[in-house]
């Protein structure tokens, strides 16, 4: 285990994101992410699950409204999952491991 946090897992073969949707956790190969963008959490600052444009998806994480980095990812599809990592930095140090483009917001 590369990185947990209770609510999004980083290990060798890909994210888990717990609590993604009412269907359960969604996994997600490095491979499958063609970009993650790095922003202040602002925007959407107290969304806690779900979507209200759904376009951003954001799993469930209570402590959201307390956190400052949110991270985007595109996979290609029209919704982008929105997570915001107890340690972004760390997180973000996991992706770029496994090649993953991570570019900050301006």
């Amino acid at each position: 285990m590369e990185y947990d946090d209770g609510r999004i897992q980083a290990d060798g073969r890909g994210l888990v994101i717990r609590w993604y949707s009412p269907l359960g956790h969604k996994r997600i190969a490095y491979g499958d992410i063609k970009q993650v963008t790095r922003r202040r959490n602002t925007w959407n600052r107290y969304r806690i699950w779900g979507s209200s444009d759904l376009r951003h998806w954001y799993n469930l994480d209570k402590t959201r409204p307390g956190k400052e980095v949110a991270l985007m990812f595109d996979l290609g599809r029209y919704a982008r999952p929105v997570l915001t990592p107890d340690h972004p930095d760390r997180f973000v140090d996991v992706l770029r491991k496994h090649g993953v483009n991570v570019v900050e917001d301006a």
